[in-house]
């Protein structure tokens, strides 16, 4: 019984005991200075003239455990000398030596700190709820809004290359005329100048509408069953015409393409060595373009296709390698200078090679 009276004295949950009537009967020293009162003058009071006591449906509390519940739990938010307090409590019946319902006992715990937790985080969660809601509905409608715009800009490069394509025809029609009459020297140079002009300026434009449909996601690839070392040789050969104007050696290696079949969009592939070859010999006074295209199984039904470019031009530094496939951007400002170009090219020749 000592040892009985010591847990329940040391319990940090106050331990009320009560009789059938409703009336004190015990409690411990937590109980004690929850209901600021004292053991010697609240024995044998009625639960209904103490505090909190008074809050508690104690009736209901016996009658339910003479009706053989066997133990009730309860939660109660109470006002206590104008303070708000919750309280989680266990009820247990108290039996006599003949096994006889005696009273009960009321097991109090003040969960105030952890109401108030939950109360917070139910507000933080509420709050943060409410954010993400109106954060997504931001994301949603600039979402929209982006593809309504991505949309707009995409109808309107379409047309406008379409004006400038049909423009650019009549001048080349009226340059491939004007090319046939026996004009000066000086004529003729300018004449030569001005269709290089257009062939550029022709290329610039099926680079941004393939950038526009690139962005948009429209761009779809046609696979076609194709030699590589056939198409390969052909952009080479192509190539060279311009090399050998400017005085350059081109080689070609393609001893490690054992590949004599694949599947591919021939002309996306075209694309970008064309692109790559071109920039090679662009940027190279003197010297030579060197193109090497190898091939490697992956898994018997896969090839690893590759093709290097190497030249004796001006070359690159490391730090600007890594703006070169930028869009709109040049490794180097003089380099620009000494040659028009807009970093359109390379910039579509790795999303090409990403997708």
């Amino acid at each position: 019984r000592k040892e009985s009276s010591a847990i329940v004295d040391g319990s940090i949950d106050a331990i009320i005991g009560l009789n059938l009537s409703g009336q004190l009967t015990s409690l411990n020293f937590t109980a004690e200075r929850l209901l600021s009162i004292s053991r010697g003058t609240s024995i044998g009071r009625d639960s209904s003239e103490i505090a909190l006591l008074d809050k508690l449906p104690i009736d209901s509390y016996i009658n339910d455990l003479k009706n053989n519940k066997p133990q009730i739990k309860d939660e109660r938010a109470v006002e206590i000398f104008a303070k708000a307090y919750h309280f989680a409590i266990a009820v247990s019946p108290v039996f006599t030596e003949e096994h006889q319902l005696s009273g009960l006992a009321l097991i109090v715990r003040d969960i105030s700190k952890e109401k108030e937790a939950d109360i917070k985080v139910k507000r933080l969660n509420s709050e943060l709820e409410a954010k993400v809601r109106k954060r997504t509905h931001a994301l949603a409608h600039a979402k929209d809004q982006a593809v309504k715009n991505s949309d707009v800009k995409s109808a309107f490069i379409s047309n406008i290359s379409h004006e400038l394509k049909t423009s650019l025809n009549y001048v080349t029609r009226t340059l491939s005329i004007l090319q046939q009459e026996e004009l000066p020297e000086k004529s003729q140079n300018l004449l030569t100048t001005t269709d290089q002009s257009i062939a550029n300026l022709n290329l610039l434009i099926h680079d941004i509408l393939d950038l526009s449909k690139i962005e948009s996601g429209q761009l779809e690839f046609n696979l076609i069953a194709f030699n590589p070392q056939t198409l390969i040789e052909r952009l080479v050969e192509t190539s060279a015409v311009s090399a050998f104007d400017k005085g350059l050696d081109v080689y070609l290696d393609t001893r490690n393409l054992r590949c004599k079949s694949a599947s591919a969009d021939t002309l996306r592939l075209a694309q970008i060595v064309n692109n790559l070859i071109s920039n090679a010999i662009k940027f190279t006074d003197q010297g030579f373009v060197k193109v090497s295209a190898s091939s490697e199984d992956v898994n018997g039904k896969q090839i690893k296709l590759t093709v290097c470019i190497e030249d004796s031009g001006v070359g690159l530094d490391r730090h600007s390698l890594n703006s070169l496939s930028k869009l709109f951007n040049q490794a180097d400002n003089s380099i620009e200078a000494a040659s028009i170009a807009t970093g359109v090219g390379l910039s579509i020749c790795k999303q090409l090679c990403q997708m």
